[in-house]
């Protein structure tokens, strides 16, 4: 299939926005999850196709049998909202996976990478509360941690030359996400009291320049 005709329904209008319906049950689904940090706007996604695949269809029943893990238990119809929608969030999400890219149209490939990140932040939202309650089945371990609350980010440094100035640095950064700070990368002062404390504890075995005699490392 063409990739104009998968994407027919999602081109911006005179505004520069996409048609849209607000499927005002899922944001209520999620305000009932008891997620206010999660819940988003979903306003701004296309309007989804009203055919549920079989697999969604099964994956609904599943989840009316599957006990809820939150204090909060949420409706069955919410759930069966819920799943529904990240049906069709795949859905699209795969349709925009195969088009084509518009090299000769910035301003309409700028509106397809700002659509992908709006679905897929929607479907990050929407698969956290159905984990949450119990009612997601069929993700593999990778998609489950990326979802877990207790699953921070991480970052691994492994291009300093340095073994010890990686970790170093790896730990600082992580450290820097752990506390939400809104910069991770180590400033240049960061950097050069990291290689001086290094050079301190381990000497000439550190591989860090002695900062007396290489000024310039520093």
């Amino acid at each position: 299939m063409p990739a104009t005709d998968c994407l027919q329904d999602m081109e911006p209008d005179g505004s520069g926005d996409y048609a849209s319906s607000s499927p005002a049950g899922v944001n209520s689904a999620l305000s009932a999850a008891g997620d206010e940090d999660t819940v988003v706007v979903l306003d701004d996604v296309v309007e989804v196709l009203s055919d549920h695949s079989e697999h969604g269809e099964k994956t609904a029943k599943i989840a009316v049998d599957q006990p809820t893990t939150s204090s909060k238990c949420l409706s069955v119809p919410k759930l069966h909202s819920l799943i529904k929608m990240r049906q069709k969030l795949l859905k699209r999400l795969r349709k925009l996976e195969v088009r084509e890219v518009c090299f000769d149209d910035e301003a309409k490939e700028l509106f397809y990478i700002s659509l992908e990140r709006k679905l897929k932040k929607t479907l990050v939202d929407v698969e956290r509360t159905l984990l949450k309650h119990g009612a997601l089945l069929d993700v593999d371990e990778e998609v489950r941690a990326l979802h877990d609350a207790a699953h921070a980010p991480s970052i691994t440094v492994a291009d300093t030359g340095n073994e010890l100035l990686n970790k170093r640095i790896t730990d600082l950064m992580n450290k820097k996400i752990a506390n939400k700070e809104k910069v991770v990368t180590p400033s240049f002062d960061e950097l050069r009291d990291l290689m001086c404390e290094l050079r301190t504890e381990c000497g000439p075995s550190s591989g860090i320049p002695d900062p007396e005699k290489e000024l310039d490392a520093f």
